[in-house]
Order: C-alpha cells, then structure tokens, then sequence
C-alpha cells in the first residue's frame, strides 16, 4: 500500500509484531490467555515481599509460631537456637521454599526463616525489601546461625556480613552498624549437635574389621 505522494507506507503489522516481542520480553509480561508468566528468582522474591499471596502469609505466620514453641527459652533477650539435625547438608541456614501459582503467574523461591520472621512482624522496611531482591543477606548480630530471634537479626551486604564474623572470632571493638552481640557468641560445637550415640556407635561398629568369634569364656 502507498501514501498519495506515492511512498510506501509503513508496514503496521511489523510495528505491533515488534511492540509485541518487546512486551513479552518484560518481566512482567501478560502472555496470552491460558498461559502463565513465570518469573525468575529476583522477581518471585520481590513478589512474595510485596505481594504476599494470603496463603503464603498464613503459612508464614504458622511457621514462625511453630519456630518459637520450639525455641523460646523464656527470654525476648536471649538467643532462641533452633535444635538442628547433625548432617552437614542442613548445616548454615534455615529456610523455606514458598511456590505460587495462579492465572497470571507462576514462581517459586526460598526464603531464610529471619526474613519470614521480619516480614511478618512489619520489621522491613521498603528499602530492605529492595536490597533482598538485589541479593542483600540475613545476618544475624549474635553470630549464631541457629538463633531465631527476630531481634538479632539485620539484612546487610554479603561483604558486611562476612566482615562481622572479625567481631566474633577476635572480641574486639565492633564498628559495625547495627552493632555485633559478641557476648551472645556460643561456639560452633553447640550450635551443631554431634550424632546420636546409638549411630556413633553404629557407624564404629562399620568401620572396624571384622575379628574372628570367640567362644566366651565358662
């Protein structure tokens, strides 16, 4: 098709195929109906702190309900040390993964426990949310990564996270912001139980060689 002056007009369909490829390329993107946007990690976890589904608020306040029953000691001061298994592979975090769907969207991320329990208690500000889509940390002031209270917890930089950890093993004056719990410090031995005796000992009983019976003595 040409215009009166006789150039060629522009080509409609090639302007809204474009404008199309550019919108579904969005992380936002709406696809066509009965298929479902799904988002990656950075955007799940800005979703679930922003635009908590109902159903995952409920399960988050039940897990954080269930955390303290099981680790309160009694004092809002002192640390509240989640009893975790012996195995190395739960070693370093306590998390959950919350997975959501409906007619829009579909995404899954996990979240540390503190983050759920800042969350439910309005403890994070906007900006915070921000920084843990960005990939800010849970760091925990008391230096005890089983420790569940809320109130020794801050998101901060991996870096000054890291650096914290120069507080605890040295004692020395923290410059940090919001300050080091060095008194709250327990060593590493508590915070991760040995195995249970009876696999100790099962566990000996496998590794040692096999010796030749012997009749016990009348």
């Amino acid at each position: 098709m040409s215009t009166p002056d006789g150039s060629a007009a522009p080509d409609k369909s090639q302007n809204s195929s474009s404008q199309d490829a550019s919108t579904s390329s969005s992380a936002n993107a709406i696809t066509p109906k009965g298929r479902k946007v799904i988002v990656s990690t950075p955007e799940a976890k800005r979703l679930l702190l922003f635009r908590t589904p109902k159903r995952h608020w409920a399960r988050m306040k039940q897990w954080y309900s269930d955390v303290k029953a099981l680790t309160y000691p009694g004092n809002h001061r002192d640390c509240w040390l989640y009893p975790m298994p012996y195995k190395k592979k739960y070693q370093g975090t306590i998390r959950k993964t919350f997975a959501h769907t409906d007619e829009k969207v579909s995404y899954k991320a996990g979240l540390p426990f503190g983050i759920v329990a800042l969350l439910i208690r309005y403890q994070l500000t906007r900006e915070q949310k921000k920084n843990i889509v960005k990939g800010w940390e849970l760091s925990h002031l008391c230096g005890n990564w089983t420790c569940c209270n809320w109130r020794h917890f801050t998101i901060e930089d991996h870096s000054t996270n890291v650096n914290r950890n120069r507080c605890f093993r040295h004692r020395q004056r923290c410059q940090h912001t919001p300050r080091c719990m060095i008194y709250k410090k327990k060593p590493l031995s508590e915070l991760t139980p040995s195995p249970p005796a009876s696999q100790e000992s099962s566990q000996d009983a496998s590794e040692a060689p096999a010796t030749p019976f012997r009749q016990p003595p009348n």
